[in-house]
């Protein structure tokens, strides 16, 4: 430990992914005592109670770990994340505890804060979590899942309030994500043997949150006929998709050979393209067919994946225009099941392999089309192998009415708009598990 004299400990209270690491990499570049980690040994209700209820769990810690709280600083010379980040929204009595005995043991509490913009930070933070697979390590609930963002958002303006207050009893340096430049001189004026611009300049950009996967979304569908009711209904599939905030995606449109060239073809490519998530839109043209002749939807299907990983999707949703996703974060789940895939099987970060579903429970015992895998293609060179691309062609469009014994197309995949069942299907993700493909 350092010996007991009037020390000056930098407390950075930002939340983590607001360039705090970036900043703790300099502190430890310039030779400073650093620590930034948060306990890896810390129980899933804790984390939990963090996210519900910051203030309770920080004026508990403090309450019950106060003399190690303490040592940190006395045996650092720089401090960031875990527990610390959260100080600011500690009670204003555990927040001057801290303080106090912080200045009994001979230490001087000298305050940052980094910060960054609520919609960056929450695109980061739902990141990290996913990454990590915190949602499933702090035990949250299906509910409490579907509003992760929201309890992100709403700590993070906890926390802002908090650092106000601070503001009016403190000497605060603020220290702004988007003006990273400022930071050497901001902090020379703390520490000026220091040569911050140096340690930053070392430091680089820490932790950097790799690039989102893209999902691509296949819908093929008659336009003409009623327009505005698919054009409505393709409209509130994307809002369903993007409700998700860390969705990233592309959108495979395919249309019928009859209905390529017209002038519904041409609005509805504008309308799409104007959605301010949407990455790219891709139009294909369906092959011609005989008139009665049903659609070849496994070849549509296929030709639509193909068209998607060779445009970087990392997997692929065949979906109906009339379908409603009621999750909020099913591309969360989809990205984790891919990452625990890549652990299970040794693969490198950027390969996503597997098959899974969501739970369909509009019609139970039955299933949906499976999110596939690109690495799916690399294996077979398309979305069908060669020696099954042709045995399966309409999946039951045109049956006109349902089998006795469903087992008997158990294996076979299910239009999106399969009217045979007398069925509106409706994926509604009450889970939003996953399971193996059943082929």
């Amino acid at each position: 430990m350092k010996p007991f004299s009037h020390e000056r400990c930098i407390v950075n209270i930002g939340l983590y992914k607001t360039g705090s690491t970036t900043l703790a990499t300099a502190a430890q570049s310039l030779d400073m005592k650093v620590y930034d980690k948060f306990p890896s040994t810390i129980a899933p209700h804790t984390l939990k109670e963090i996210l519900l209820e910051p203030t309770k769990s920080i004026d508990e810690h403090i309450a019950n770990n106060l003399e190690s709280f303490i040592n940190y600083f006395i045996e650092y010379d720089f401090v960031s994340d875990g527990w610390f980040s959260l100080l600011p929204l500690a009670s204003p009595h555990a927040f001057n505890t801290v303080k106090d005995e912080a200045s009994k043991k001979g230490v001087q509490l000298t305050f940052i804060c980094t910060q960054r913009d609520l919609e960056s930070y929450l695109k980061s933070e739902l990141h990290h979590w996913v990454r990590h697979d915190i949602e499933k390590t702090a035990g949250l609930k299906v509910g409490e899942r579907s509003v992760l963002q929201y309890l992100l958002r709403s700590r993070y303006r906890l926390h802002m309030n908090g650092v106000e207050r601070l503001c009016k009893t403190e000497h605060m340096t603020r220290l702004e994500l988007h003006n990273q430049d400022k930071w050497a001189s901001e902090l020379s004026n703390i520490k000026p043997q220091y040569a911050w611009d140096e340690g930053l300049e070392i430091a680089g950009k820490q932790n950097s949150t790799p690039e989102l996967p893209i999902q691509a979304i296949l819908l093929t569908v008659r336009i003409v006929e009623h327009f505005d009711k698919c054009l409505q209904d393709v409209n509130v599939l994307l809002d369903d998709i993007e409700r998700d905030p860390l969705c990233k995606y592309m959108l495979v449109l395919a249309l019928d050979d009859d209905e390529y060239d017209a002038p519904e073809a041409k609005i509805i490519k504008t309308v799409l393209e104007a959605r301010s998530r949407l990455k790219c839109l891709h139009l294909l043209r369906n092959p011609r067919k005989e008139q009665g002749e049903a659609p070849h939807i496994c070849q549509i299907w296929a030709s639509m994946a193909e068209h998607a990983w060779n445009n970087e999707a990392s997997w692929v949703i065949f979906l109906g225009d009339d379908i409603r996703v009621e999750c909020p974060f099913h591309y969360r789940a989809m990205y984790r099941y891919f990452l625990d895939n890549q652990v299970k099987f040794d693969l490198p970060q950027d390969k996503y392999f597997g098959c899974p579903w969501f739970n369909d429970e509009g019609f139970k015992g039955f299933p949906t089309f499976p999110i596939v895998g690109k690495e799916h293609f690399r294996i077979f060179g398309g979305l069908i192998p060669d020696e099954r691309k042709y045995m399966l062609i309409n999946q039951d469009l045109a049956r006109s009415l349902p089998p006795k014994d469903l087992s008997e197309v158990w294996s076979r995949p299910r239009s999106p708009r399969c009217k045979a069942y007398k069925c509106l299907w409706r994926v509604r993700y009450s889970s939003c598990s996953v399971q193996p493909c059943p082929c």
